[in-house]
């Protein structure tokens, strides 16, 4: 709970940006996304079963972003390529990319 008020607090796209519904492609995965007026993107993904899953996301306004930067993860992961790819059981991937 402290690191995603940290991140909350360090993060202006959590505070200020819009939020952007999206599909997972998969019922056991809950994904959002923000998007900053700059161009800022990010990526909240959470598997709310005890299974790793697979995920196909689409949704985001003007295209796929390149997310670059993982803000948190459980467990640790590189940033996940778009538009596919798998989630830990019972996993989080918050991801950004960088201003457009």
């Amino acid at each position: 709970y402290v690191k995603l008020l940290k991140l909350r607090h360090e993060n202006p796209i959590f505070r200020g940006g819009a939020y952007v519904p999206l599909d997972s492609g998969n019922p056991a995965v809950v994904a959002f996304g923000r998007r900053a007026a700059d161009g800022q993107s990010a990526l909240v993904v959470l598997n709310t079963s005890d299974r790793e899953q697979a995920v196909s996301i689409t949704g985001m306004p003007a295209g796929t972003p390149k997310l670059d930067t993982v803000l948190m993860a459980s467990p640790s992961v590189v940033a996940p390529a778009l538009p596919s790819f798998s989630v830990a059981p019972y996993g989080v991937v918050i991801a950004a990319s960088s201003a457009n």
